[in-house]
C-alpha cells in the first residue's frame, strides 16, 4: 500500500504543476454490458467435466478531465460472473488514474496507478502486474497465471515519467515503477512479490523518421519468503524508425545482469535481453506485434528469464460494425541453479462488434486458454460469449 500511496501522491503533484485552478474540461463515459455464454474449463482442471453456463456483467466507468497543460484519467471496473452450475460466483474490481502534463514547451511528465482484485480463471487474459494494460498495444500476460486458477489475487502499480528535449535532435528519459502481487485468501504455493525500479534513457535523432539510443533499467524484486529476492542491471541499445508513412518499428537489445539470493548463498547471472514493437495503422485498420526477453518476477518460478509475445488486430469493416483479434503468450524459466517451477500461459480471442442504435451494440466473442507448468498441464479452456454494450455519458 505504501508504494501505491506513493504513486497517488505523485500524480496529484503532477496535476497541480499544471498551474490551472480550475479544469478546463471533463468529460465522464460508461459502459455498462452483459454476455451469456459458456466455457469448457474455466478454472483448469485436469480431469472430468468442468463446462458450465456463464452469466457476466460489467460496469466500467471513465472521466476524462483536461487541465491547462494536459488531461488526467481515471477509470474503473466491476465485473461479476455467475456460473450456472460447478462454480461459486465471482466478482472483480479495477480502478486506475493516468495523467500527461507539460511543464514547458521541452518538458513532459506522465504517471499512473492501478489496483486489480480478481479471481484467476480462463475467460479473460491475466495480465502481468509488472506491465500495466496499454490499450494502444498487446497484453502482457503473466507465465505462471494458470497455477493461481481460483485464486483471489490483488495487484498494485505505479511508474512515474519525464520526458525532456535536450536539443533538436537529443531526448533524455527518466522513469520509476513499482508493482506488488498478493494473494489476500492465502498464496498456498505461489509467491507473493514486490517489484521496483527505474530507468533512464537517451535517443538522437539521425533521420527524419529514425533515432537510436542507449538506456539502462536498474530493478529489485522482493518475495515474502525473503529466499529469493533479486536485484537486476540492464543496460541495452534502442533504435527506433519508420518503415513506411503508417509502419512503426522499435527495437531494443541489451543484456541482464541479475544478482538474486538463495538458501544456499547469493548467486549471478547474466543473460540476453530485449525487446521488439511493429506497428501498422491504416485508416479502417491496426495491427501491432510485441515481444520481449527479460529477467521478471514470478510467483512460481521466483526471479525468472521472461520470454513473451503479443499481437493484436482490428478492423473497421464498415460504419457500424468491426472486429477485433488479440492473441497473447508468455513462458518463465527460472534462472540457473533456482529450484522455481517453469510455467507457459496463452490466451486469444477473437470479437465481432455490430453497432445496433446509437449508444447500443451487440457483440460476440470467442476465446482460448491455456496454461502449464512443469508438474501440472490442465486442459485448456474454451469460451463463447453473446452479449449487449450500452454506452453512457460522452460519446
Amino acid at each position: 500500500m505504501t508504494m501505491v500511496r506513493h504513486a497517488g501522491r505523485a500524480l496529484a503533484v503532477a496535476v497541480l504543476l499544471s498551474s490551472g485552478a480550475a479544469f478546463a474540461d471533463a468529460k465522464v463515459s460508461a459502459v455498462a454490458s452483459v454476455n451469456a455464454g459458456i466455457a469448457s474449463n474455466p478454472y483448469g482442471v485436469t480431469s472430468g467435466d468442468a463446462a458450465s453456463g456463464t452469466l457476466i456483467g460489467d460496469f466500467a466507468p471513465t472521466v476524462v478531465i483536461g487541465t491547462p497543460r494536459g488531461d488526467l484519467s481515471l477509470s474503473g471496473r466491476v465485473a461479476h460472473t455467475e456460473y450456472f452450475k460447478r462454480y461459486g460466483g465471482t466478482t472483480d474490481y479495477t480502478l486506475g488514474a493516468r495523467t500527461e502534463q507539460r511543464l514547458s514547451e521541452l518538458t513532459t511528465i506522465n504517471g499512473a496507478v492501478g489496483f486489480n482484485s480478481s479471481v484467476r480463471n480462463g475467460l479473460y487474459p491475466v495480465v502481468d502486474p509488472s506491465f500495466p494494460t496499454n490499450p494502444n498495444e498487446p497484453v502482457v500476460v503473466d507465465p505462471s497465471a494458470g497455477r493461481g486458477y481460483a485464486q483471489r489475487t490483488e495487484t498494485f502499480n505505479g511508474s512515474l515519467g519525464l520526458n525532456t528535449s535536450l536539443s533538436a535532435y537529443d531526448t533524455l528519459s527518466l522513469s520509476a515503477r513499482g508493482a506488488s502481487l498478493r494473494y489476500p485468501d492465502g498464496a498456498g504455493s505461489s509467491l507473493t512479490y514486490k517489484t521496483y525500479g527505474g530507468s533512464a534513457s537517451y535517443s538522437r535523432t539521425i533521420g527524419p523518421a529514425t533515432s537510436i539510443g542507449l538506456s539502462f533499467d536498474l530493478g529489485k524484486i522482493d518475495y515474502t519468503t525473503g529466499a529469493n529476492d533479486s536485484t537486476q542491471y540492464s543496460p541495452a541499445a534502442t533504435f527506433a524508425t519508420r518503415l513506411a508513412d503508417r509502419v512503426s518499428l522499435n527495437l531494443s537489445a541489451g543484456v541482464t545482469i541479475s544478482h538474486f539470493n538463495q538458501l544456499t548463498g547469493s548467486n549471478s547471472k547474466t543473460s540476453f535481453s530485449g525487446s521488439v514493437g511493429l506497428c501498422y495503422s491504416g485508416d479502417l485498420s491496426r495491427f501491432c506485434l510485441n515481444g520481449s526477453r527479460r529477467v521478471g518476477a514470478s510467483s512460481i518460478s521466483g526471479t525468472s528469464t521472461v520470454t513473451s509475445f503479443g499481437a493484436t488486430y482490428s478492423l473497421q469493416l464498415d460504419p457500424r460494425s468491426n472486429i477485433a483479434a488479440n492473441l497473447s503468450y508468455a513462458r518463465s524459466r527460472a534462472l540457473a541453479g533456482f529450484t522455481g517451477e517453469n510455467s507457459d500461459y496463452g490466451y486469444g480471442s477473437l470479437s465481432y462488434n455490430r453497432t445496433i442504435l446509437e449508444r447500443l451494440s451487440a457483440v460476440v466473442t470467442v476465446s482460448y486458454s491455456d496454461s502449464k507448468n512443469q508438474f501440472i498441464d490442465p486442459r485448456g479452456n474454451f469460451s463463447g460469449t453473446v452479449g449487449l454494450r450500452y454506452r453512457l455519458g460522452e460519446l
